[in-house]
């Protein structure tokens, strides 16, 4: 199986200076997972993710590869989202919730109010 691992930078993903070494930890975390795929007999890269070119490197990726796991982080979400937007719309397999799914999970208020509404027990909250 061929596999990108997406990634991005602490600039990137606009993270505040005293978030950098969370970025940089999530990038040697993305290079640990291309190396367990590799040494599993699978071929894997490990991508870097930049929003002026991520277009074109997503596209780049069309029939090149079987699978992406996106891994990218940023504050606020924008760069997450936009990634699955454009993997959905260029029709590239990956791994995870689809936007909307990820939209919804990631918003703590959101979530927990559909929970509630299905009635499902939840902590109480402010």
């Amino acid at each position: 199986m061929r596999v990108a691992v997406l990634c991005n930078t602490a600039e990137e993903g606009e993270f505040l200076r005293e978030d950098i070494a969370y970025a940089d930890d999530a990038i040697a975390n993305a290079q640990r997972i291309a190396r367990t795929f590799d040494s599993c007999g699978h071929r894997a890269e490990t991508i870097m993710v930049r929003r002026a070119t991520l277009e074109k490197q997503l596209l780049q990726l069309k029939g090149r590869i079987d699978v992406v796991f996106n891994l990218t982080e940023s504050v606020g979400l924008g760069l997450v989202l936009r990634v699955i937007k454009k993997l959905e719309e260029f029709n590239i397999p990956y791994a995870g919730a689809n936007y909307h799914g990820h939209l919804l999970t990631s918003n703590k208020l959101r979530m927990k109010r559909v929970l509630v509404a299905h009635n499902i027990p939840t902590p109480t909250f402010k």
